[in-house]
């Protein structure tokens, strides 16, 4: 099995892309985005959504390749805006507040369910807590 940080080295020295470019066009310091090539649950915990995806988008590749190993063709997905219908679905049939959702899961994300673009500054821990909590594989909602 690779790993997600190999996965995403690999993807940028096909790109012929250098990791000072790739932290460049991101936004993130050098010593940042060699971690998230070199320690495999960074990209989970260091990075936001929107930052995700911006690399991907530079290395040609898309969230899902980079997190799920073997992929379904097609693999399915669920929009920012479909993933919060849920979450509103789950709140309303566990009677639970947003309050009480968020301290299970351990991230605040009211601000996401007002305005679904938030969404982008989730990093992936959030994603995943989230969409266990409700039942939907995260890797489905990945950008």
């Amino acid at each position: 099995m690779t790993s997600h940080a190999r996965r995403l080295k690999v993807t940028r020295e096909r790109a012929r892309k250098t990791l000072e470019e790739v932290a460049l066009f991101v936004g993130i310091n050098v010593p940042s985005y060699y971690d998230l090539e070199n320690v495999d649950e960074e990209m989970f915990i260091a990075v936001s959504l929107k930052d995700l995806n911006r690399i991907c988008d530079f290395l040609g590749m898309t969230g899902t390749a980079l997190c799920v190993e073997e992929q379904p063709d097609p693999f399915p997905r669920i929009s920012h805006g479909d993933l919060i219908n849920k979450i509103f679905n789950y709140l309303e049939m566990q009677k639970m507040t947003v309050e009480e959702f968020e301290n299970e899961v351990g991230f605040e994300i009211r601000e996401s369910l007002r305005h679904p673009e938030a969404l982008g500054d989730w990093n992936v821990d959030c994603l995943r807590f989230v969409c266990e909590k409700i039942g939907v594989d995260w890797r489905v909602a990945l950008p």
